[in-house]
């Protein structure tokens, strides 16, 4: 999958991109995501998540609350790997090694509005 170009991706290159657009095409092209990362503030902890797995794999898009920038990357980027070598993440399914000793657990986003 890494490499895929899409419908979206196809489209979004045709149009007149700024750098940040046109480098969240090429990772989604060559590494199957994109990671956006939102500092924290005014008391809210930071987040990071995913652009492109939905496009890519057909999977939703994942999101992590509160941690470094750096590990958050890292796992996002990690899960992705997974994902693109076919493992799944079911709702409410805890996953070891995705993160050192720690379990993750995956929920789904309730809709707003």
């Amino acid at each position: 999958m890494i490499g895929r170009k899409t419908e979206r991706t196809r489209f979004l290159r045709s149009q007149k991109l700024e750098p940040d657009e046109a480098k969240l095409v090429d990772d989604i092209e060559k590494h199957g995501c994109h990671v956006i990362q939102v500092s924290p503030e005014n008391g809210f902890p930071g987040w990071s998540f995913t652009i492109g797995l939905e496009d890519v794999l057909g999977v939703p898009e994942l999101i992590v609350i509160g941690l470094k920038d750096e590990i958050a990357h890292s796992l996002l980027n990690e899960c992705a790997r997974r994902l693109q070598s076919g493992a799944r993440f079911g709702t409410g399914r805890r996953e070891q090694g995705l993160l050192s000793n720690v379990e993750c657990e995956f929920r789904p986003v309730e809709k707003n509005g």
